[in-house]
C-alpha cells in the first residue's frame, strides 16, 4: 500500500520576475520548483510526481501566462502589451502530486 504522506513544498516561498511587455508568447518568465518528501520514500510512484498549475481562479493570469505542468516553467501565453492597463501580475502557482 502506497501512502501519500507528504504534500509538495515549494523551494522558495515567492518567485519574482521582470518581463518586457513586448516579449513574445513562449518566452519563459520564471521556473518554479517544489520538492516532495514522498520521492525519497517512494521513488517513481505517483505520490512523488509533481504537477504544476496556475491558480484556475485567476482569470487574468491564465489569459496571459501558462505553465509547463511537469517542469514548472511559467511562460507568456499572450503578449502583455495587449493589456496596457496592467503593470503587475501576481498569481499563485499550485504544486500537486498524483497521490
Amino acid at each position: 500500500v502506497l501512502r501519500n504522506s507528504n504534500a509538495p513544498q515549494f523551494v522558495n516561498a515567492t518567485y519574482t520576475a521582470l518581463v518586457d511587455e513586448r516579449e513574445i508568447p513562449g518566452f519563459v518568465v520564471v521556473g518554479v520548483e517544489a520538492t516532495d518528501a514522498d520521492a525519497e520514500l517512494q521513488p517513481n510512484s505517483p505520490n512523488s510526481q509533481i504537477v504544476y498549475s496556475i491558480d484556475p481562479n485567476n482569470v487574468k493570469a491564465n489569459q496571459y501566462f501558462a505553465i509547463q505542468p511537469q517542469l514548472g516553467n511559467v511562460y507568456i501565453k499572450k503578449q502583455l502589451i495587449e493589456d496596457p492597463n496592467t503593470r503587475q501580475y501576481q498569481f499563485d502557482i499550485v504544486a500537486t502530486d498524483n497521490g
